[in-house]
């Protein structure tokens, strides 16, 4: 895989329209991504592959649970696919055998990813002031937009 800062320079390229196209994304940095029947408890499979990794998407989730797999299949895949022996396992509930510390760490910077600030922002200065249409517009679950909302300032908690 390539180094990380040349990857996230690949990946920004991708974030100016919405919705971020998260195959693309991927596809930017040489992750492959495959959309398989996958147990009930997880949302995605990390693993090495010949000449990079293979993503695993959970075919049973729907397409906003699917984005947000592949988003975090992306930072995994960039911050700690060094580390990956075999399979690593993101659960339902966005944990991974890296703990509950990395794990924050993953989901903060997918989100950036999926709904990157600026076009947040510029979606919010063009009218769309409330959860419900960025998560539309950014497809993404309610509950997702809410916190990233809440995250760069433009809702409360």
């Amino acid at each position: 895989m390539m180094d990380t800062a040349e990857a996230f320079a690949r990946i920004s390229k991708h974030l100016d329209a919405s919705p971020v196209v998260m195959m693309d994304v991927a596809k930017a940095i040489e992750l492959e991504v495959e959309i398989v029947p996958l147990p009930e408890e997880l949302n995605s499979i990390l693993r090495r592959h010949p000449g990079g990794y293979l993503l695993l998407i959970n075919k049973h989730r729907t397409r906003d649970r699917q984005r947000w797999a592949i988003a975090r299949g992306v930072v995994l895949a960039l911050l700690c696919g060094h580390a990956v022996r075999g399979d690593l396992r993101d659960s339902k509930d966005s944990t991974t055998s890296f703990g509950p510390v990395i794990d924050a760490m993953v989901s903060r910077i997918a989100m950036g990813i999926i709904m990157p600030e600026p076009l947040v922002r510029a979606l919010w200065s063009g009218g769309d002031q409330d959860a419900h249409a960025i998560s539309r517009l950014m497809e993404v679950s309610e509950k997702a937009a809410r916190q990233r909302l809440e995250a760069i300032g433009l809702i409360r908690p």
